[in-house]
């Protein structure tokens, strides 16, 4: 990453040496950094929901049916649910905009509160809340719409109840760049992420924001505030300018990393009237404030190794395997005696994050290196394109034999899964671990003895239902001191094993914010029994290395075992996976056995991607990386003190992100142990934003969105940093419909 930084750094301090006084200074131009900012709401947010931009503040299951109008999603037919973020507890306005087939009395409650209701007809018509200080509350809130059947909804707004704000129907009250000029509508602030110790002067030009007809705005009204964000309870330093035309705020020198927020108000007794929008910027640019001399740090110099004769790959992907319960990461249960094996032959990953919390954006990640953004593979019909590079490609061009043997069909050939591949098998999803090997060691009898293999597997245990065979079953129960005659009777349905029923229970449960209602006996079996899946995969771990070992090979070959994503278990109240980026879904496991002992009995603890792998594979034999691949291998990160001490910083800022475009969309970003969740809509009534410390909260319990706005706003400025470099990605290709709905009811996904 540092050999990337050094061009960047280079560049940035020929731009700043130029930086002339105000008023035509040259510096960062905050105009073009804009789809960077965090566009913040002094209350919350106001918007039309279908806009992207305002979707992190939509939740519980809202989805775009085809006239671009929210419905609710099929949880429940009576009630719809509204999510918002208060960053302080204040009366509000809300403004919902729906139509109803038929003519219905609907009834909102904010906080368990009533707040009003409103007769939803034919018509598409608004209808405005007036919610109290006392039915609302600091941090995340819910409006829910009982008897709302068939509505469906088309705008959501919030705004101060004292603001005067226009409420017209379908007005875009959100800032925007058109011209090179920067609105930004009163009540609504930006807030950017800086990193320069040199920058201290902010200049801007700036003028009244009014709507084509409305009425014209004093001037002499507009007040600007200029405020720094920083972590900690002390209060932070604002500036406050006044009137329109040309400004300069000069800020505290040898900032380094800092927050900047910037937001506008009107000073009228009664507050702007309709059509009085906001501001608009038509220059904003930060600079120095005299001229200093510029440092450039010395680029890095970094070694790579080269393999020594020619080395056999095997990529082995556990299904739904959560690192913690492993005993290899800490746990107490005797579960994975073989990975556990084989960690101490290998470089042992501590911090290893999973692309998405769902098998097919991951998988499509660890064979071509790209993160989700960029392969477009996000729901379940979607194909990889072929014009991506896979591993079993280069491979394959570099003289290998390929073999894959799956048993998850989402990864099948019928979703280009397969390209690459000499051979590539699909086994039926009631296939164990057992099933795929003896399958892959068919394949590799066959082979030219004479060339390296590369062998991709992928069981699927330890996925849903969890009903693992013996022996691992009674094992599993007696370690959580279960009989198996009671277990059985613990199950939740008469369905064998029963847990999709609860599955499916529990997602109308969470949808409803009502609590998951499951005895604690039962969660009890379903640890046990997990266990138990976990131990049949690990079982097949096992015999993996047993045939490599008997062909004398195992020496020689290169060995990377991992999850494609973890597995939630009830942990908040849900089982399964795709629906939240906590931990127990994007923290997976990752062991690296490099050939020849190489790294033997090492631990990293730096943070490392699923997009990681393919990179650090090909280096490893010697082969080049495609161009478009965004992850960085092991080797590159590499210093002289050994294989486990891997540069920290923006490498670790690459290497930490999560991504899913698909029932739940969001991301999540790691940079060390920090942790930032952005959940962009929900299905359940669940947290939209949240920044975690893991080094002293591994759990995510403590939420620190509003006790560190600083670090909150940096890694958020980078999650918008990255989505904005794939913004011209492909899109997958879709499919057939009828196949899908086939693989899903096999996945029991859907009944």
């Amino acid at each position: 990453m540092r050999d990337i930084l050094w061009p960047l750094w280079l560049a940035l301090a020929i731009l700043v040496s130029g930086c002339r006084q105000f008023p035509e200074p040259n510096g960062v131009d905050l105009i073009a950094e804009f789809p960077l900012a965090r566009q913040s709401y002094i209350v919350s947010g106001q918007g039309p929901v279908g806009r992207p931009a305002f979707r992190a503040y939509l939740g519980s299951g809202l989805r775009p049916d085809l006239d671009g109008d929210w419905a609710r999603a099929e949880i429940d037919d009576q009630v719809q649910a509204f999510g918002f973020f208060l960053y302080q507890a204040r009366p509000v306005s809300v403004i919902v905009t729906g139509r109803s087939e038929r003519a219905k009395t609907v009834a909102f409650s904010c906080q368990g509160k009533a707040v009003g209701q409103a007769t939803v007809g034919p018509k598409l018509d608004g209808f405005r809340l007036s919610i109290s200080q006392d039915s609302v509350i600091k941090g995340m809130n819910w409006i829910f719409v009982e008897n709302a059947g068939d509505v469906a909804w088309r705008d959501f707004r919030m705004f101060p109840s004292d603001s005067g704000l226009s409420t017209k129907t379908g007005l875009p009250l959100e800032a925007g760049v058109k011209g090179g000029v920067l609105s930004v509508p009163f009540g609504q602030s930006l807030d950017y992420s800086l990193t320069s110790p040199e920058f201290s002067r902010l200049v801007f030009e700036v003028d009244g924001w009014v709507e084509s007809g409305g009425p014209a705005l004093d001037p002499s009204l507009l007040e600007v505030e200029v405020r720094l964000i920083g972590d900690g309870p002390e209060t932070p330093n604002s500036w406050t300018v006044r009137g329109d035309g040309q400004h300069k705020v000069d800020l505290p020198d040898g900032l380094g990393e800092f927050g900047l927020q910037l937001s506008a108000r009107l000073l009228s007794s009664g507050g702007p009237l309709p059509g009085q929008v906001g501001v608009e910027f038509r220059q904003l640019k930060l600079c120095r404030s005299h001229a200093q001399p510029s440092t450039l740090p010395s680029p890095p110099v970094l070694t790579e190794p080269t393999p020594s004769r020619p080395t056999n790959v095997v990529v082995y992907v556990v299904d739904t395997l959560r690192a913690d319960k492993l005993a290899a990461y800490g746990y107490g249960q005797p579960s994975s005696p073989n990975f556990d094996g084989l960690a101490q032959d290998s470089v042992l990953f501590f911090k290893a994050v999973a692309e998405s919390p769902w098998t097919k954006p991951s998988v499509a990640t660890i064979i071509s290196g790209l993160e989700s953004d960029q392969h477009g593979v996000f729901d379940f019909n979607d194909v990889l394109d072929p014009h991506h590079t896979t591993l079993a490609e280069i491979l394959k061009e570099a003289g290998y034999q390929t073999f894959g043997v799956v048993a998850n069909p989402l990864v099948g050939a019928r979703f280009g899964f397969d390209q690459g591949f000499d051979k590539y098998l699909a086994l039926p999803v009631t296939k164990r671990a057992a099933d795929v090997n003896r399958e892959a060691f068919k394949l590799l009898r066959e082979k030219d003895g004479e060339r390296p293999f590369f062998l991709y597997l992928q069981p699927i245990d330890p996925h849903l239902p969890y009903d693992p065979p013996e022996p691992f079953r009674s094992r599993a129960l007696s370690w959580h001191n279960i009989e198996t005659t009671e277990g059985e009777k613990l199950l939740p349905s008469t369905d064998k094993p029963g847990f999709i029923t609860m599955t499916h229970h529990l997602y109308r449960q969470a949808a409803l914010g009502l609590p998951p209602e499951v005895p604690q006996s039962t969660r009890r079996l379903i640890e046990a029994l997990y266990d138990g899946e976990v131990a049949t995969a690990d079982a097949g771990i096992g015999e993996v290395i047993a045939w490599l070992k008997a062909q004398g090979v195992y020496d020689d070959t290169l060995i990377v075992v991992t999850s494609d994503h973890g597995e939630e278990l009830l942990d908040r109240d849900w089982l399964g996976h795709m629906h939240t980026f906590y931990e127990e879904l994007v923290r997976v496991p990752l062991l690296i056995k490099f050939p020849r002992g190489r790294g033997k009995g090492e631990r990293s603890e730096e943070v490392f991607n699923h997009r990681d792998l393919l990179p650090t594979i090909v280096k490893e034999l010697g082969l080049s990386v495609p161009k478009l691949v965004q992850g960085k291998s092991f080797q590159a990160r590499e210093s002289a003190q050994g294989l486990s001490q891997m540069k920290a910083g923006a490498d670790a800022v690459e290497a930490g992100q999560s991504y899913s475009e698909f029932l739940q969309r969001g991301t999540s970003l790691r940079v060390g142990d920090l942790k930032l969740i952005h959940h962009d809509s929900s299905v359940k009534a669940t947290l939209l934003r949240g920044l975690f410390d893991l080094s002293r909260d591994p759990t995510e319990q403590d939420n620190l969105i509003l006790k560190r706005p600083l670090t909150a706003l940096r890694l958020e400025a980078e999650l918008a940093r990255q989505k904005r470099r794939y913004s011209g990605s492909s899109e997958a290709s879709k499919g057939p419909a009828d196949v899908t709905r086939s693989i899903l009811e096999s996945l029991q996904y859907v009944r």
